[in-house]
């Protein structure tokens, strides 16, 4: 199997599991749809997500447009891996 179809069949599982990636608690969890609209169901979310936006069309013509948006994901890895070892920060949604 090529890496082609490696990727698409990761993409499919992950798509077909949504329930192994809960977010949060306290929110529909009945299947793919809701996953994907989860996003847009929020103030937080639709804010950080217009603000990186904005960031990177401002400086889409240097090498910082990448850089922010990359460095988007890599804070919210981090935070992942915080939540995860247990790490808890006041007035954060938990879940």
């Amino acid at each position: 199997m090529n890496k082609r179809n490696q990727l698409r069949l990761l993409t499919l599982v992950g798509a077909l599991a949504p329930l192994s990636a809960m977010a949060h608690t306290g929110h529909e969890v009945a299947g793919f749809f809701q996953g994907m609209l989860h996003p847009l169901s929020g103030a937080d979310h639709l804010l950080v997500m217009l603000a990186v936006g904005l960031m990177a069309a401002g400086r889409s013509k240097s090498r910082v447009g990448t850089a922010v948006p990359a460095a988007f994901l890599l804070a919210m890895a981090v935070g992942t891996l915080l939540a995860v070892v247990g790490l808890t920060v006041p007035f954060v949604e938990q879940g």
